[in-house]
């Protein structure tokens, strides 16, 4: 797979790092490209169906992908508070 680098701010990086492990900064970016991709053939006038359509999948992907990581995450903020609770009262 071809290597693209991005440049973000400091600030931007630093709110990255504070997410740290939770996200995969480069499966993020290819969601993210691809969406833009897809939304800047739809606006082009020779836009085809297909494009349309390519792209309203590649959204709905990006969306189910999010929501799994959303879940993802929760799940193991609310095992990690478990776990504290169940130490903290000696089971």
């Amino acid at each position: 797979m071809p290597h693209v680098t991005v440049y973000v701010s400091e600030e931007l990086n630093s709110r990255m790092d504070g997410v740290g492990q939770g996200l995969n900064w480069s499966a993020v970016a290819q969601r993210t490209f691809g969406e833009a991709v897809f939304n800047h053939a739809a606006r082009k006038d020779d836009a085809t169906m297909d494009d349309v359509v390519e792209r309203l999948r590649a959204s709905k992907k990006r969306v189910e992908e999010d929501a799994f990581e959303e879940g993802k995450t929760s799940g193991r903020d609310w095992a990690e508070a478990s776990r504290s609770l169940t130490s903290s009262n000696g089971w």
